[in-house]
């Protein structure tokens, strides 16, 4: 489901009107409204929640949403709720939404501007399924139901239809009836109503067997009450559709488990049919309206919360400032600004969704965290994945943007959100060890019904805390290290003259060439591609960041040279007090090797970094023995990933950790780093799809 806000949405304002009934629906009538808030916020529909004999908070949820214009009546009816809607609303068409339905704005507004064309009477948004958590019968007569050329056509089963002024003008108001969508249906003929190609509305079905018998009677019940009784001309008597129906489900057989599904659908058609009785209470299915965590916001635990969504990298653009603010003095990494973002999204965000939270309490903010959802194959087996964006590029560290003390509800209002776009898992991985989010991603899921997939170190990240002056540094080195820095640069002072300068600014974005020719010539002496050459896209990435970057000074390059030759140079960022380096380059010389010209590069560019106030260097992931002699602390790498704790999410994101693993072995350390260099094969760029599953 995409929650994208109104910055996405084109087009004039007042385009329509949504009417919801509800009756006792507080559990889940938050997780249907919330999509739709920024819409009816700025004017773009009208959203009119009618609370029908309520005995819950259904109005008290439902008012705290921005845009939503409550009613409240004493007498529990849809019929009576949907006609006090109309009068309410000013505005048409208008779509009329079941409480417990899941719809995003786009697919609300794409229906009524097709209805406002005024070839149609009658319309509903595609929809589709949710069957996370349901019994094998459940799921069975879902999958023939789908199958059906009715699913396709019909104004029932989607939990909404829209009318325009003329289509509701053949009926003028909603009779007593119970199945109002059947009624709506039989009102047209197939040329004045149609199903708009939406992204899908969700429908979450029942949990069991004896649920789904009891919509299945309210709505067999409906049908008779439509066929048996002529209201004053208002609608024609209804054909029996049985045997209609039971033609189309045969036809719709095309292997074994199709033929199974099909049994168990006739199966069920047949119960409701004997069971239907003569009561005339409301049944309604209890099991798809369960009050669970991953659907509706802990409102006792983040009840100072709010969460904007940014539904596209390029609404960054709007908070810039407070957004690279935040990033920049709640501790967080370069990564998480507004210019990584857009460059990583430029090279690598096609087929993906672009999903950025701003989560405030009390006005101020307090989470800023961008994540993207795409679809991850397991095999042959597609995952729907949330992670945080640049998760599956090259060398971040993260942790994430949180001010400290709210870790733990961004974390959640955060995994809610990205789990209501229709996400199997969400991962958090590549987390720092210094971060406390990964502790705080696991006490959510202990209390927010969550299963974690993953949670372990893979390997560590250096980093390096820089003391105020560069001979504290010293110092804190070995004996044996001090004085083996101190000879390497006498030797290299008797051999060049030597000097050192820092490249920032407009000067960083025609050096970059030259920098990545250094590196890659460095690599190519021992049958490698290096860097740039591994990695799908990274040169060119790499060139949009130093141009992002370069005006507001915090690309750079540490450059060594030698009689005006460069010997070395370190490529990275800053952040407020903090370095993140990001890699070397040296010329390709034995002799230069052997006097340490790599460990003197990055000794010689703390000494810069030291001099501008920098107290934090991020190294990187891996462990690499000269960075630990130079002072580095290794921290955990953590790896965090997390679903729902039942039904076929969770099974999908088992999945993926299970084939991300399989292929990390058999590709990646199998064949990459070993047989192909023993068959003495060209080296080759490294593949996409393992680098889209590193979770």
């Amino acid at each position: 489901m995409n929650t994208a806000p109104l910055k996405q949405i084109s087009g004039p304002r007042r385009r329509g009107a949504v009417i919801i009934p509800a009756y006792n629906e507080a559990a889940v009538i938050e997780r249907t409204l919330y999509p739709l808030s920024e819409a009816a916020a700025g004017g773009f529909i009208e959203l009119i929640v009618v609370c029908n004999g309520c005995s819950d908070a259904t109005a008290d949820v439902a008012r705290s949403i921005p845009g939503a214009k409550v009613l409240e009546l004493v007498e529990g009816s849809k019929p009576a709720a949907l006609n006090a809607g109309d009068e309410a609303a000013t505005l048409w068409p208008r779509l009329y939404l079941d409480a417990d339905i899941q719809i995003s704005a786009g697919a609300v507004l794409a229906v009524l501007d097709r209805l406002a064309r005024g070839d149609v009477l009658a319309a509903r948004p595609d929809c589709t399924y949710d069957t996370d958590g349901a019994s094998a019968v459940v799921r069975c007569y879902y999958r023939t139901r789908q199958r059906l050329p009715q699913h396709k056509t019909a104004m029932w089963g989607a939990g909404a239809y829209g009318l325009s002024a003329e289509g509701h003008e053949r009926f003028g108001a909603f009779p007593m009836v119970t199945g109002d969508d059947f009624f709506v249906d039989n009102q047209f003929a197939s040329h004045e109503k149609v199903v708009v190609p939406t992204e899908p509305s969700v429908v979450r079905t029942p949990a069991d067997a004896k649920s789904l018998l009891a919509i299945l009677r309210r709505s067999y019940r409906g049908k008779v009450e439509l066929s048996s009784v002529d209201r004053r001309g208002l609608f024609e008597r209804l054909r029996g559709t049985g045997a209609h129906t039971a033609v189309a489900v045969v036809r719709a057989v095309d292997g074994p488990r199709s033929a199974a599904d099909a049994c168990v659908y006739l199966g069920m058609a047949l119960t409701k049919r004997f069971a239907v009785g003569t009561s005339q209470t409301w049944a309604r299915d209890e099991s798809s309206r369960a009050c669970s965590r991953e659907d509706v916001p802990d409102r006792n635990r983040n009840s100072t919360l709010s969460v904007e969504i940014l539904g596209s990298v390029d609404d960054l653009d709007s908070v810039r400032f407070e957004w690279d603010d935040f990033v920049e003095h709640s501790g967080s990494d370069i990564y998480f600004t507004v210019d990584w973002l857009q460059a990583w999204w430029a090279h690598y965000g096609r087929q993906r969704n672009f999903v950025g939270l701003l989560v405030r309490d009390r006005g101020s903010l307090v989470g800023a965290l961008p994540f993207c959802v795409h679809r991850v194959w397991a095999g042959p087996v597609p995952v729907r994945l949330g992670s945080l964006v640049g998760a599956d590029s090259t060398l971040p560290v993260f942790t994430p943007a949180i001010a400290p003390g709210h870790e733990e509800a961004v974390v959640h209002a955060a995994i809610e959100r990205i789990l209501a776009t229709g996400c199997d898992a969400v991962s958090f991985s590549p987390l720092s060890g210094l971060s406390p989010v990964a502790a705080a991603v696991e006490h959510t899921a202990e209390h927010a019904s969550l299963k974690i997939l993953r949670s372990d170190s893979h390997g560590p990240h250096a980093v390096f805390n820089l003391p105020k002056t560069f001979d504290e540094y010293l110092l804190g080195l070995s004996s044996a290290q001090r004085k083996a820095h101190r000879r390497n640069l006498r030797k290299l002072n008797d051999r060049y003259a030597l000097s050192f300068r820092t490249i920032s600014g407009e000067e960083a974005i025609g050096y970059f060439d030259g920098f990545t020719d250094l590196h890659a010539s460095c690599w190519r002496r021992r049958g490698k591609l290096g860097h740039f050459g591994d990695w799908p896209g990274s040169e060119e990435f790499n060139r949009e960041l130093v141009s992002r970057m370069s005006s507001s000074g915090r690309a750079r390059f540490y450059e060594i040279t030698g009689d005006g030759q460069v010997l070395a140079i370190e490529y990275g960022f800053i952040l407020g007090d903090r370095c993140y380096s990001r890699l070397p380059a040296r010329v390709d010389d034995p002799a230069l090797e052997s006097m340490g010209l790599g460990r003197l590069s990055m000794v010689e560019k703390f000494r810069v970094l030291i001099e501008g106030g920098i107290r934090t260097v991020e190294s990187g992931p891996g462990h690499y023995d000269h960075k630990v002699l130079l002072g580095a602390e290794e921290h955990p790498l953590h790896r965090l990933v997390v679903s729902r704790d039942s039904g076929l999410s969770r099974w999908r994101g088992e999945l993926l950790i299970l084939w991300a693993d399989l292929l990390n072995l058999v590709y990646y350390r199998v064949w990459f780093l070993k047989l192909r260099r023993k068959l003495r094969l060209p080296p080759r760029p490294l593949w996409r799809p393992w680098i889209q599953t590193r979770v």
